[in-house]
């Protein structure tokens, strides 16, 4: 349909694109937070040269901390090392993503992957727990949905449901090195009570180029 058609140029269907996914975020917000929802916020901060970056996490209202070494060896593969410390604990997470493909249509991308990612806990029992990593993005909107499952886990069974992490944020470029993204983590329980909401927190990212 021509703009003559519609009555309205692009710049103004774009506005009203981005209204819309801004109003139907917050529909749903309001059904999965409650009082104590918002006491943790997550900050992280990534300098990225080439194909590697590293990332430093932290947390308000959490005692945890992560620090993050990434290659990308390709458009669909990466490589990523963690070091966890938080609670008197200090967990190792070598993970590796793949993204088997996406499909875009229009303005809007769809894709699906998988992240293998080891669980080397000190003083506990390690095991491999897969994500199954389901993306969407729309302009300057990103979305995931990650159900993880749980491989070798004690007193759990095998391919065990752990839970469901749903990512959103919104990419605001400052300059052709810098870009914030602010948003939120919402996590669900898996097989032992699905849906179940487990926790919902604020987060920010910068991102710096070199």
């Amino acid at each position: 349909m021509s703009t003559i058609e519609t009555g309205m140029n692009n710049t103004v269907v774009t506005t009203l694109r981005k209204l819309i996914a801004v109003l139907s975020a917050i529909v749903f917000i309001p059904t999965i937070i409650s009082a104590d929802d918002w006491d943790v916020h997550q900050n992280n901060f990534q300098i990225t040269k080439d194909r590697y970056h590293v990332r430093l996490r932290d947390y308000y209202g959490k005692d945890l901390t992560h620090l993050q070494l990434g290659w990308a060896a390709s458009s669909r593969f990466n490589i990523q090392y963690q070091y966890w410390s938080g609670n008197g604990q200090v967990e190792h997470r070598p993970r590796f993503d793949f993204r088997f493909g996406s499909i875009n249509w229009n303005d809007h991308k769809f894709s699906i992957g998988i992240r293998p990612e080891l669980r080397l806990l000190e003083d506990k029992d390690n095991y491999i727990r897969p994500w199954l990593r389901l993306g969407y993005k729309y302009e300057s909107l990103n979305l995931s949905i990650n159900p993880r499952f749980a491989f070798g886990k004690a007193g759990s069974s095998t391919g065990y449901w752990e839970d469901t992490q749903v990512i959103f944020h919104y990419d605001i470029p400052i300059s052709e090195k810098i870009t914030i993204q602010p948003g939120f983590w919402y996590l669900t329980e898996g097989s032992s009570d699905a849906g179940r909401k487990k926790s919902l927190y604020s987060a920010i990212q910068l991102n710096y180029k070199l």
